[in-house]
């Protein structure tokens, strides 16, 4: 009896809290509500847009220098490494970089080198391997740059 009254002013209370009444609810059709109903720019408030101005025209670039005429540019700072040797094992070519005191191994994918540095691996501070070449690793430096390490060439 108890649960039966509960539910009842339960009930009155959600369809009172709906805005509606229990009569309303039972006699007709729920009333249909657009909920994406045409709009044009003038009811949404939007303005005019502005008169478009025209692109600036620009100077003509001046004459690039000649390629005879030397380059006053900075030098690049040279990389800390070079390539010290490599060989290859089971199909894997592995390159051994010398810098900065130490000695790092690179593959160009997964190989069973212990502490080998793979693409995408940082070498030392600021230096990460790109990919391993047909003729050198290309290290990608700091500042974004990619250097392709070319071996020493023997001398006589």
């Amino acid at each position: 009896m108890m649960r039966r009254t509960f539910i009842r002013v339960a009930a009155a209370l959600a369809v009172a809290a709906s805005g509606g009444s229990l009569a309303h609810e039972s006699v007709g059709q729920p009333s249909i509500v657009d909920v994406f109903p045409a709009q044009s720019w003038v009811s949404l408030g939007a303005e005019d847009a502005p008169p478009a101005t025209p692109d600036p025209v620009e100077p003509p670039a001046a004459e690039p220098p000649a390629l005879s005429d030397p380059i006053d540019a900075a030098a690049a700072p040279p990389m800390p490494f070079e390539i010290a040797g490599e060989w290859r094992t089971q199909g894997q070519r592995i390159v051994v970089l010398e810098g900065d005191g130490k000695t790092f191994l690179l593959c160009g994918r997964r190989c069973g080198v212990r502490d080998a540095v793979l693409p995408g691996g940082e070498i030392a501070d600021g230096y990460r391997l790109k990919t391993l070449g047909e003729t050198g690793p290309v290290v990608m430096t700091r500042n974004g740059s990619d250097i392709e390490l070319s071996p020493p060439s023997p001398t006589h």
